[in-house]
């Protein structure tokens, strides 16, 4: 995917960053697959329990903190 310069440099994205896109009830957000993208899901899947389950449970509060995030 290329996004422009003048853009990239707006959002703070180097070139060549590896971005992976979210599906939202808006369309498509394109975010930088960085060390904060994985923070978001640390400890998601350790220890016992239902590991799909928590995933689902994760990205459910990841939706709502965008939902209520001001654009």
């Amino acid at each position: 995917m290329v996004i422009p310069a003048p853009l990239r440099r707006k959002l703070g994205f180097d070139q060549g960053t590896k971005v992976v896109t979210v599906e939202t009830d808006d369309g498509v957000e394109v975010r930088p697959l960085d060390d904060r993208y994985f923070e978001r899901f640390a400890g998601v899947l350790s220890g016992e329990g239902d590991a799909p389950q928590a995933l689902l449970n994760a990205r459910q509060k990841e939706k709502a903190r965008e939902h209520d995030r001001p654009r």
